[in-house]
């Protein structure tokens, strides 16, 4: 029985873990979303009925940016959650960048280089 090369094993690892975390950094960017489409929605209510039902459904985080986009909202507290959003969408784009890398990596490793993935 032969074993996968060190390079198949590393970066499929790499690309498995960044996945995780991308998707990790999802949930957090979710949840920050809808703790200020909470907050929103009992400070702002006219702001947030002026939005149609599809933006109420869609996305938090896209709902949040949208509402702040459109209606000019400066709250401190919001601010800093949006920020939140922000930064854990940014870690998530990142995360998603480094498993395509990495998987790209194994791929041309498993075509040019000659590792195997027995």
């Amino acid at each position: 029985m032969r074993a996968a090369t060190p390079g198949v094993i590393i970066f499929t690892a790499v690309g498995l873990i960044a996945a995780l975390y991308a998707f990790v950094c999802h949930v957090r960017a979710e949840r920050a979303a809808r703790i200020a489409m909470k907050r929103l929605r009992g400070t702002r209510p006219a702001a947030w009925h002026s939005l149609g039902w599809l933006f109420r459904l869609a996305n938090p985080a896209f709902t949040v940016n949208v509402l702040r986009a459109r209606h000019h909202i400066s709250d401190a507290q919001l601010d800093r959650q949006c920020q939140l959003v922000k930064r854990h969408q940014r870690h998530e784009w990142f995360a998603v960048a480094v498993a395509l890398a990495s998987v790209a990596v194994v791929l041309i490793g498993a075509r040019f280089w000659g590792w195997k993935f027995d």
